[in-house]
């Protein structure tokens, strides 16, 4: 019988509340690749990931890849490097997406993770 957890290489794929927890206590060591990519429409959820050692934009195209798979629409990501900093999350962004500080604040409310964001933007401005 397969275990739920296959220890693979996409430990940031569709994180539940106890492997955030983890990986963002690496991130106070180094900083981590991350993904987020809104819900398409009404309908659809959002995804956040983070990975250990993969680059951003690999990672993205995990991301695309596996909402292809799950038959939804929409290409909006934003991915970079995130690191946790006197325990506010900093996450540099090759491309920010409109109110993506808010959304992000609700979805870790959900994974009941508190955390306040700093989003700071490829040329070093703060979102």
């Amino acid at each position: 019988m397969p275990d739920e957890d296959d220890g693979g290489d996409e430990e940031g794929l569709n994180l539940d509340t106890a492997d955030l927890k983890k990986l963002l206590k690496k991130a106070k060591d180094k900083p981590l690749s991350f993904v987020y990519a809104p819900p398409a429409g009404n309908d659809g959820e959002a995804v956040f990931t983070l990975h250990l050692r993969k680059n951003p934009k690999a990672l993205s195209k995990d991301v695309n890849d596996e909402k292809k798979d799950k038959g939804e629409k929409g290409k909006k990501v934003s991915y970079g490097k995130l690191q946790l900093k006197d325990d506010i999350l900093v996450l540099t962004c090759d491309k920010v997406l409109p109110g993506m500080e808010k959304k992000l604040t609700k979805l870790f409310r959900e994974k009941r993770v508190q955390t306040k964001f700093k989003i700071v933007g490829s040329s070093g401005e703060e979102v």
